[in-house]
């Protein structure tokens, strides 16, 4: 669909990317879906990320930066331990992630036990 934009029946499936678009059930049973439906979700917090201690996981991504401190944008993401950073998604849109650790920007991105029952897929033709 050429023209698909933020608003349309399916766009912003992942709530991150206008390309990630429902399809296929009800209520998005008029979006056809391709013949590859899906991404890969990534997983918040890397390996490199064990030393951040969350009382409740966050929606944002975040990695252990050894050279991150107080009072850096991201840093002290957990609240007790300046190394550990937010990145990739406002306000810290500034910060890439390392591989592994953020979304990808040609996938649909949900967090870990958030993926939807609802088929998905990367459309390219949504846009904002």
């Amino acid at each position: 669909d050429p023209d698909c934009r933020l608003g349309k029946l399916g766009c912003w499936a992942d709530g991150i990317h206008i390309q990630c678009r429902f399809c296929g059930e009800a209520p998005f049973t008029s979006v056809a879906c391709p013949e590859v439906v899906g991404g890969t979700g990534v997983t918040s917090g890397a390996v490199t990320s064990t030393k951040c201690s969350f009382a409740n996981e966050p929606h944002t991504p975040y990695y252990w930066d050894p050279d991150c401190t107080n009072g850096q944008l991201g840093c002290l993401a957990d609240g007790i331990h300046p190394e550990c950073r937010f990145c990739a998604q406002r306000p810290f849109e500034s910060i890439a992630c390392p591989e592994g650790v953020g979304p990808n920007v040609t996938q649909c991105y949900f967090k870990e036990g958030f993926e939807p029952k609802i088929e998905y897929f990367w459309d390219e033709s949504c846009e904002m």
